[in-house]
């Protein structure tokens, strides 16, 4: 987006929900998340934005308007990034055409994206096993522990190997999810949806949050959109 006073910045918010949800509503949600951000830039400086990110306005924004689809756990700007600055407003590229090309940019690097992927997940885990560290240290300054080895050291040095083999685990789980998407990404202009069934390909548009009634071909051209 680009703010009201010319700073063409990008935005990375992260939204939790309590229950499983359906792709449209990912969908949906991500899109009423795009749009709170997107106005609110345009409406602000960049150093309102940044404010809004930090105290939380932007994030209380978002988090009531997407609640109305699913309720969600958490809500939190991931990352502000500041692209360029002294962006001519009125003369450069319009909002349409910046998104337009950002997107052609996401198509011609999925790599970027699947990185993203398994960067989040490793990065929020990372966030707890800090936080799981910090109380443990609390806890020993608070019962004095000394350097001779008792029960309590004994645990609070097991829950901090636990927590960094979590991080381990986590991150192992997301490199396998990126080759997972880059194997769809690169095998989805070769499927043959001609070879499949009426069953499976309804089970695919079910998957994508899409339509599923039809004849086979207009199944197919759906799967293809």
């Amino acid at each position: 987006m680009v703010t009201k006073d010319g700073y063409y910045i990008r935005v990375k918010p992260m939204m939790i929900s309590r229950n499983r949800i359906k792709a449209s509503q990912k969908q949906e949600m991500r899109a009423q998340a795009r749009d709170i951000i997107i106005k609110f830039g345009a409406t602000n400086t960049w150093v309102e934005m940044q404010k809004a990110s930090l105290d939380g306005t932007l994030e209380t924004q978002i988090r009531e308007a997407v609640s109305k689809i699913q309720p969600v756990r958490d809500v939190m700007i991931r990352r502000t990034q500041l692209i360029q600055s002294g962006v001519e407003v009125s003369d450069g590229p319009t909002l349409e055409e910046i998104i337009s090309q950002e997107e052609e940019d996401k198509k011609a690097e999925p790599s970027e994206q699947e990185g993203d992927l398994a960067e989040t997940m490793a990065e929020a885990v990372e966030d707890v096993v800090d936080e799981i560290k910090e109380a443990a240290t609390e806890v020993v300054g608070e019962l004095k522990i000394g350097s001779g080895t008792t029960a309590v050291d004994a645990a609070v040095e097991g829950a901090i190997e636990v927590a960094e083999e979590v991080v381990e685990a986590v991150k192992e789980v997301a490199e396998a999810v990126k080759e997972e998407v880059s194997e769809v990404i690169g095998g989805d202009s070769d499927t043959d949806y001609n070879s499949m069934t009426v069953a499976e390909l309804k089970a695919l548009l079910k998957e994508a949050g899409k339509p599923v009634s039809g004849k086979k071909a207009e199944l197919i051209e759906r799967l293809k959109e």
